[in-house]
């Protein structure tokens, strides 16, 4: 791969994240919690994934609270998601890089997920956190034999923003997963219904350590 991969790819995902937030008012609504200052937001991709977009003003949030997942997000991935399983892999051009699994029901192929970790900051200010399988293929192949019969996932993006405000923090997040292959409805269901309120049950879960119900 040429130099500045990674660069490029962190700089494709900025601008796809700036595009999605700033039609975040046109998008339909699929939860709100005023009392929570809590308003998530779906549309779909040329490709017909789901595009989830969240904002939230967390009242009480500080870096402090904030710093675990800083740190080292995936083990906060795995914290909320009883099915999530991690492993590191070696960094390529400075970025971290990780296999996620996923365990499914019963009969259904667990799914595989390699994904590399991006920092950096949007057009409005906020600190992004991100991560993506974009331009992964070389590390899949590289771990064919840790990811076995494991159907192959595609996280297009994965991203939280934040930005302090008074009393709190401003944050944002974007998502969208392709989990590929065959997934009933019962499963797409409980995954779109994470997504909606992912952002929320993060913040509770750096907050005051909310384990989250089970996804499935």
């Amino acid at each position: 791969m040429v130099e500045g991969h990674r660069a490029q790819i962190k700089q494709q995902l900025l601008a796809k994240a700036d595009e999605y937030f700033a039609g975040f008012d046109t998008h339909a609504t699929v939860l709100e919690d005023a009392a929570r200052n809590y308003v998530s937001k779906q549309t779909f991709n040329k490709e017909g994934l789901a595009v989830t977009m969240s904002k939230m003003r967390a009242e009480g949030l500080t870096m402090e609270h904030l710093q675990p997942w800083l740190d080292d997000p995936t083990s906060v991935m795995e914290a909320l998601n009883n099915r999530l399983t991690r492993e590191q892999l070696p960094e390529h051009e400075g970025h971290k890089m990780w296999h996620l699994k996923m365990s499914m029901p019963m009969i259904i192929s667990n799914r595989s997920i390699i994904t590399c970790i991006y920092q950096g900051e949007t057009s409005d200010g906020y600190q992004a956190f991100f991560h993506s399988s974009q331009g992964n293929e070389e590390q899949a192949t590289a771990n064919a034999e840790a990811i076995g019969s494991d159907v192959i996932a595609n996280n297009a993006i994965t991203m939280t923003c934040y930005k302090p405000c008074e009393g709190g923090m401003e944050l944002k997040q974007l998502l969208c997963m392709d989990p590929a292959g065959m997934i009933p409805n019962f499963i797409k269901n409980a995954m779109a219904s994470r997504m909606a309120n992912g952002l929320m049950l993060m913040v509770d879960y750096l907050k005051d350590g909310t384990i989250p119900a089970p996804i499935l």
